[in-house]
């Protein structure tokens, strides 16, 4: 996720914001992995920043944000094509049912539901969306990410040991819809994970774990859209100053582990072991916090 305060067009240096290969593969492959998951790619972007020495302006780079966001919207495209296909009938149908005044919530079928619970779950960030700034420029530092982390571990050990639902998509209700939407939108805070924080509260909510885990990844596509959109214009801009082979390298790295992520997450979460995700962030919280205080 880039920085907040990115470079703006007037401020771009085409020197400032080249990579090699090296670095877009590996920017990629943490982008794909951690975006679906549950580890915080946002707080992994800190982290690497402070470890590794990468320049705030490849963090900022708009252009490569962009392309590594429609990698891992390749990703959920493949991974869902079916479902997804059937949703984009669905609004089809959502249209002309309430062209002709014949919509009705509860006599709608699983695909119309979902559409509606999954723009339901999305407006429910744009309250979030005003203080997204200011939670990176909070949660910039090794410190807080770290403390951050710590939290995506409690959460997550929840996940094991929520006792098993079993909601599917045609029993979700608008409630658990506002309630999984209030979690992604906390999940703005770097080194809170979104994917981790949607399939719990999901699980909270009583759903099967094969509907929490799609209604997560499925409500991941505006959210991903929007945040490349933020930046589409000024990475337009980018396109002729820079050389591009590495940046699609880095997108398809991206789309290639976003996909790989899925199948584990999916996986995982079926065989109750998703907990294990908070070993990790828990593991990783800590030497954050530790590295952060004795650096």
């Amino acid at each position: 996720m880039p920085a907040a305060g990115g470079l703006s067009i007037h401020e771009f240096n085409a020197e400032a914001v080249s990579m090699n290969y090296l670095e877009a593969i590996l920017l990629g492959l943490v982008q794909g992995l951690s975006e679906f998951l549950p580890i915080s790619s946002s707080g992994h972007l800190v982290i690497f920043q402070q470890l590794f020495g990468l320049s705030e302006d490849i963090a900022a780079n708009m252009l490569f944000d962009v392309l590594v966001h429609i990698g891992t919207l390749v990703a959920v495209f493949i991974a869902f094509r079916h479902r997804i296909w059937r949703l984009i009938k669905a609004v089809g149908g959502l249209v002309a049912d309430l062209c002709r005044g014949r919509f009705s919530f509860r006599k709608a079928d699983e695909d119309k539901r979902m559409v509606i619970l999954v723009l339901i779950a999305t407006a429910v960030l744009i309250p979030f969306i005003p203080f997204r700034g200011y939670l990176e420029i909070l949660f910039s530092s090794m410190l807080t990410v770290g403390v951050a982390l710590l939290f995506t571990a409690l959460l997550l050990s929840f996940a094991d040991r929520v006792k098993k639902g079993n909601k599917t998509m045609k029993d979700m209700k608008v409630r658990d819809a506002l309630i999984i939407g209030a979690f992604q939108g906390v999940a703005l805070t770097p080194g809170i994970s979104r994917s981790g924080s949607t399939i719990t509260s999901g699980l909270l909510c009583g759903l099967n774990r094969a509907s929490a885990v799609e209604f997560s990844f499925i409500l991941s596509i505006p959210a991903i859209l929007g945040s490349a959109a933020l930046h589409l214009s000024d990475a337009a801009h980018m396109l002729s100053e820079v050389n591009l082979g590495p940046y699609i390298a880095g997108m398809a790295v991206a789309a290639a582990a976003g996909f790989a992520a899925i199948k584990l997450i999916q996986y995982l979460v079926k065989k109750e072991k998703f907990g294990v995700f908070a070993y990790y962030c828990a593991a990783m919280g800590l030497f954050v916090i530790i590295y952060s205080l004795v650096k």
